[in-house]
């Protein structure tokens, strides 16, 4: 007989088992699926690894239809197209489950690990508990104290947590995705549309399409700023008058015409010293957001880098809430290894010599992990450019909390010009001390002026007034999103980044700053009309914390399903009593949506190209609005019928036609030229027909 120890990934089944092998772990393999056998103790162990997820829920039933309730979990390779790759996986672990007498779970300790971890020692184990590992880093000394260390029984409160999770998702995001596609397919024939949107999409939606109404909206204001340069040693120095907007021109005028001829004496120099605190700890949003703010990184894509330097045990758990370092992580040893590195070595150095090490704590706990921090793992192979980047930033982070805070100096200079008063304002840094730790990633205005006292007076080289506008709310960013859906309480730490993918994968919002498509907006305007209850953000909040209360033992998970399933049935039964309503003002939205223009006519150099559809066929093409008016333009096109269409906005370099950009499922995007004779499409294809091979 053995010990079954469960791990969630291959690459952690490698680390936990060179971590517990007393000699090196033997490596098997089994359907291309490899696995380990060491022993530890006198006992033979198996490490196993799952990838993720080997169950997944899908309705009891075959028919398309809502609602549905009558749900179960199956292996996922049988309900998920691109899961196949786990049957091999699954069918090992239920060989090496029945030699087993004893199982530990070592799956990531979080609630998806629990989930997953439960269903698989449930259904294809056949063990209704198991011993639980539980740590923050793949760091050999870690993993050997959590499997010293590991509870007799699963984390039933989690497992319990991500069950109900599980439930309601599925609940909310099959049925409401099902209403949505069965309302509109039978309101339109426009080929079979699927339209999706879940327990926390929707509400997320709606925020950003509240925030798109506000930027549509908005109607700018006119007001005037005055700049006055003045000559210090032959060195231009800018500065602006007290008043920071000015709203109305005349007023702006008077003090320009009062300015004219004068000069500009110091009245006033006004110095203030304050102290600059050190960052705190990194947990997964302040990561997300300090990446895409320094390199560009979507919160989805540092949340993946993030996973692949954990899983090189160089970093500790990511999916965390916590701004907190205790000391049991060993700041000295950490800092040690680190300052085998050269990049680091002078600065470790400086902490090291440190009597005390205390790092700023932030506010913010989780239960299960701390905050982000580099482990005594440290990366000295080869690793990808962005590795590398998010690595440096959480090393650097790490250092930063030790540091003293810094001593910036805010310097105003008040100007007397006749009557108006005018501000120089300068910026510098006395003392950097956590600035040298965070190096790079700080960005801070330096201004530095110069030396001036009261009664200086100075040569004004010139006034001018200046005209803008105020500005509308700024878009969301797939960053700052993430930190909106934190501070209202809609997703966790480990599903925000995921959510807002969704929406840019399901067409409903675009662009860095982001918009909300017209199909977005059809589809939060028409729920708003109809279904309001389905965007709400304070219906989402309170099952959030209803599934806190799961995890605390607060509250049973079958009585919160239950009231999620009798709040739903509502929802649903309203949503078909206006279903035709409901169907026809998505078809609406759609067709709008849909309506692509590609910019001017290339032939008749007058009318727009738009996507049309045939109303025969239904397959679509490429025409000319000015046909529609009257006129004698037929200019068409063909167009690939699989895929949304884009417009790139920009010609063909080859024959001046518009391009677009086509997206399909399961392939790449791919830019297309419209115009089926261009020069450049016959050379690809006789260079094509050179290189093929003769038929056999």
């Amino acid at each position: 007989m053995s010990i079954f120890v469960l791990a969630e990934k291959p690459s952690a089944a490698k680390k936990i088992a060179e971590a517990l092998a007393e000699k090196r772990p033997k490596k098997l393999k089994k359907r291309g699926v490899e696995y380990y056998e060491l022993l530890r103790n006198g006992k033979r162990h198996y490490v196993v690894p799952a990838v993720g997820h080997l169950f997944r829920l899908a309705p009891s039933g075959r028919r398309w239809e809502y609602p549905v309730f009558d749900v179960e979990w199956k292996e996922r390779h049988l309900v998920d197209r691109y899961g196949k790759f786990t049957e091999a996986h699954l069918e090992n672990i239920k060989d090496l489950a029945r030699e087993a007498n004893a199982f530990i779970n070592s799956c990531d300790y979080d609630i998806e690990g629990s989930t997953l971890a439960y269903n698989i020692l449930k259904m294809a184990c056949g063990a209704e508990d198991a011993k639980r590992m539980k740590f923050s880093t793949l760091v050999k000394e870690d993993l050997v104290q959590a499997y010293e260390d590991a509870s007799p029984s699963l984390d039933w409160g989690l497992v319990n947590a991500g069950l109900t999770r599980h439930y309601l998702d599925f609940y909310w995001g099959v049925n409401l995705s099902r209403a949505l596609t069965i309302a509109l397919n039978k309101a339109a024939r426009l080929g079979f549309k699927v339209l999706s949107t879940g327990r926390v999409q929707a509400p997320t939606l709606a925020l950003l399409t509240k925030r798109e109404k506000e930027i549509e909206a908005f109607k700018p204001t006119p007001f005037w700023q005055i700049k006055i340069e003045v000559l210090v040693d032959g060195i231009r120095i800018e500065g602006w008058f007290e008043e920071e907007k000015i709203w109305k021109k005349e007023e702006a005028q008077g003090v320009l015409d009062g300015c004219k001829g004068k000069e500009a004496e110091v009245s006033a120099v006004l110095r203030r010293k304050y102290r600059h605190r050190p960052p705190t700890p990194f947990n997964l949003t302040d990561l997300q957001v300090e990446s895409y703010r320094l390199f560009g990184y979507t919160p989805d894509r540092t949340l993946g880098i993030a996973q692949n330097l954990y899983e090189m045990a160089a970093i500790s758990y990511p999916r965390t809430a916590s701004q907190k370092l205790p000391p049991q992580i060993g700041y000295r040893n950490i800092l040690t290894a680190l300052s085998s590195l050269s990049r680091y070595k002078k600065l470790t150095g400086e902490l090291l010599k440190e009597a005390t090490l205390k790092p700023l704590q932030g506010k913010r706990t989780d239960p299960a992990h701390v905050a982000i921090y580099p482990t005594r793992e440290v990366v000295k192979r080869k690793i990808r450019p962005d590795q590398s980047k998010l690595y440096d930033l959480i090393v650097r982070r790490f250092m930063a909390t030790f540091g003293t805070p810094a001593v910036r100096e805010t310097l105003k200079i008040e100007l007397k010009v006749g009557d108006h008063t005018f501000f120089l304002t300068g910026r510098r840094t006395i003392e950097e001390n956590w600035y040298r730790f965070y190096g790079p990633y700080v960005k801070l205005e330096e201004t530095v002026l110069p030396d001036l006292k009261e009664g200086d007076v100075l040569k004004v080289d010139k006034v001018e007034l200046m005209e803008k506008q105020t500005q509308p709310p700024d878009r969301y960013t797939p960053a700052s999103i993430v930190r909106k859906l934190e501070e209202s309480g809609l997703g966790t730490k480990a599903t925000r980044s995921g959510i807002v993918k969704t929406l840019f994968d399901r067409g409903y919002v675009s662009g860095r700053s982001i918009k909300v498509t017209a199909l977005g907006k059809g589809v939060v305007g028409t729920l708003n009309k109809y279904c309001p209850k389905i965007l709400s953000a304070k219906l989402t909040r309170e099952f959030e914390d209803k599934m806190e209360q799961v995890q605390e033992g607060k509250a049973k998970r079958d009585d919160v399903l239950e009231e999620s399933r009798e709040i739903l049935e509502d929802v649903l039964y309203d949503f078909q009593r206006k279903e035709k309503e409901i169907g026809k003002d998505l078809a609406k939205e759609l067709k709008k949506a849909e309506r692509v223009t590609l910019g001017t006519c290339p032939s008749c150099k007058v009318g727009t190209l738009t996507v049309i559809y045939s109303r025969r066929t239904r397959k679509r093409f490429v025409g000319c609005s000015q046909y529609f008016e009257g006129k004698k333009c037929t200019y068409s096109a063909p167009l690939p019928q699989r895929g949304s269409l884009q417009s790139l906005d920009r010609s063909c370099k080859v024959c001046g036609y518009p391009m677009v950009m086509v997206k399909a499922r399961g392939s790449r995007p791919w830019r297309l030229c419209i115009n089926t004779d261009c020069p450049a499409k016959k050379a690809r294809k006789a260079g094509a027909s050179k290189t093929a091979k003769p038929a056999e």
